[in-house]
């Protein structure tokens, strides 16, 4: 995905006054939390849709953040990074409501 893709959509948003909160994870963690659990059938059916093996699963999903992260330089919106690498769900949901002003 290029800006040129997303860049009227970011003015539109920009214009209803949204912001952006992106998820992030350490690279190293993605195979364990992605690929992790193989009884996840359903899931781990969907992820092969992207790709072969575990290893190319967890390099596209690797480069597809590597990519939003680069995008995210170039919006125009508030944007609030939370890596979820080493924090509890409830801390996540914490900080997006926090961000968001919804708490």
């Amino acid at each position: 995905m290029r800006w040129d893709d997303v860049q009227e959509i970011d003015q539109r948003l920009a214009a209803l006054n949204t912001k952006v909160c992106i998820l992030t994870i350490d690279p190293r963690l993605m195979k364990q939390r992605i690929v992790g659990d193989k009884k996840k059938n359903g899931w781990n059916a969907f992820l092969h849709r992207f790709r072969e093996s575990d290893e190319e699963i967890i390099d596209y999903f690797i480069r597809q953040q590597e990519e939003l992260l680069c995008l995210s330089e170039l919006t125009r919106l508030p944007c609030h990074m939370v890596d979820t690498s080493n924090i509890s769900i409830e801390t996540v949901v914490e900080e997006i409501l926090d961000f968001w002003e919804l708490v």
